[in-house]
């Protein structure tokens, strides 16, 4: 007699493997049989199939189909075993594989089997697409939110259980550390940055794959409490912060294209002082400058991991007192290898989208978004007074803290309406004070430090 084949195939009803993600509960609850001796045989090959052998592995791996395949099987044996999951994080997770996979950035099966891992989602039950199409991975995924709402809130401890990174105060899940497969997806977001400024096949390629992934996250997003946390820890921050970087290269390299001059130099006379407000185009924001116009930023990545990281922000000003945190490790999570040039330029574009949530926050009017920007402010005052910030965003500061201070204390504005006037007042006082010291701090780091300080 010939038996049902349990596994390898795109089928919700299968045998057993889709039911591994549960635990191996069916439906109505009761255990499937298959399930201990499945684990069992999963098991034992947890000590084999370490993330050193599939990197190996995809080392070796020249073309897409073979190197998908072996990321399938990685991913379905870490989604059918938590004792091969839980030794495979052990023994590196997916840092091993970030000199194998980003060479396949442009796979649409690849790139599904990272997104299959990252929401939680069983891969048994996404299909393969020849090109990655925003709303197609939008419907799919979102057929199976409920299921990867249920398995995300397994990987997530409540909120009193959870610890925090002393050096920046953002949550981790308490005995549990991260396997780095976002870390994995954002190198590959950023070998696609690099190649999309190029007008040829696989540059369309890269921006259409970008285009897709970042919008998918922005809807999850959107729809996911689960993704939201995640979307605050250091495992996500860091690698996007880092990929952000890169979309500064990308402008320089599609403005040299054009003709223009990306950064003109001038050797003649005095240099003025770096980051002096006299560079400053009077006419174009930091996100024109860096990002792009509105007519050249859409489907550009870098627009797209813009929009993603305004979301976070929004979400984290409005929703509780995590949003300084956030936006501390934001500005510390540049990467150790980068310019001047490029660390300023993601520092402008942070400012710029903290600016237009603090905005927000005014029109609003509630008193803990309101805080929440309070808090902010107070981690763009500790930037300036460490010494990060140059002319303009000091300037930019100083701005924001004012214009909240100002809100704060006009009888007209939204917070007056809506705020106790006890509460408004605590917040006045120390939006007053934090305005006191920014504008402190930005006259002394103004001032020329030698004779030959501009």
């Amino acid at each position: 007699a010939v038996h049902q084949h349990s596994g390898g195939i795109a089928n919700p009803n299968q045998t057993y493997l889709s039911t591994a993600m549960l635990g191996g509960e069916a439906e109505d609850g009761t255990s499937h049989p298959k399930h201990p001796q499945a684990q069992s045989f999963l098991s034992a090959f947890a000590s084999v199939f370490t993330p050193v052998w599939f990197a190996a592995l995809l080392e070796g791996c020249h073309d897409e189909a073979t190197a998908s395949a072996v990321l399938r099987l990685m991913v379905l044996m870490q989604q059918s075993s938590p004792t091969f999951a839980a030794a495979f994080e052990a023994k590196g997770g997916f840092a091993p594989l970030v000199l194998s996979i980003p060479k396949f950035s442009t796979c649409p099966s690849i790139i599904i089997s990272l997104l299959s891992q990252l929401l939680h989602v069983s891969i048994l039950h996404l299909p393969c697409f020849p090109i990655l199409d925003a709303g197609q991975l939008n419907e799919v995924f979102e057929s199976e939110s409920e299921l990867s709402e249920l398995m995300s809130k397994a990987y997530v401890q409540p909120v009193n259980e959870q610890r925090t990174d002393p050096s920046c105060g953002v949550f981790f899940a308490a005995g549990r550390m991260p396997c780095g497969v976002f870390s994995l997806l954002a190198e590959c977001l950023g070998r696609n940055v690099q190649l999309s400024p190029y007008d040829n096949d696989l540059a369309s390629k890269a921006r259409q794959t970008n285009k897709a992934i970042l919008e998918l996250l922005a809807h999850r997003h959107n729809l996911s409490p689960s993704f939201q946390a995640f979307c605050k820890t250091q495992d996500f921050i860091e690698p996007l912060a880092q990929t952000l970087c890169l979309v500064y290269d990308e402008r320089l390299e599609k403005m040299e294209q054009v003709g223009q001059e990306a950064q003109p130099m001038q050797d003649q006379g005095r240099k003025p002082r770096r980051g002096s407000l006299s560079e400053v185009p009077q006419d174009m924001s930091a996100m024109e400058r860096y990002v792009g116009t509105s007519e050249e930023v859409q489907g550009a990545s870098g627009f797209g991991m813009v929009q993603l990281l305004r979301l976070v922000i929004s979400n984290a000003v409005s929703s509780g007192p995590g949003a300084p945190p956030l936006l501390y490790s934001l500005f510390t999570s540049f990467p150790i290898h980068a310019s001047a040039d490029q660390v300023g330029a993601y520092q402008l574009v942070l400012l710029d989208l903290v600016k237009s949530t603090i905005e927000d926050a005014i029109d609003l009017g509630e008193a803990a978004a309101l805080a929440c920007s309070i808090g902010v402010v107070s981690v763009l005052l500790d930037r300036l007074m460490k010494g990060f910030f140059t002319s303009e965003p000091a300037l930019q500061t100083v701005s924001m803290a004012l214009t909240l201070l100002k809100d704060l204390a006009s009888p007209d504005s939204s917070a007056a309406q809506v705020v106790g006037n006890a509460e408004l007042s605590m917040l006045t006082v120390d939006a007053a004070h934090i305005a006191r010291l920014v504008c402190i701090a930005a006259l002394r780091r103004s001032r020329p430090m030698n004779a030959d300080d501009p």
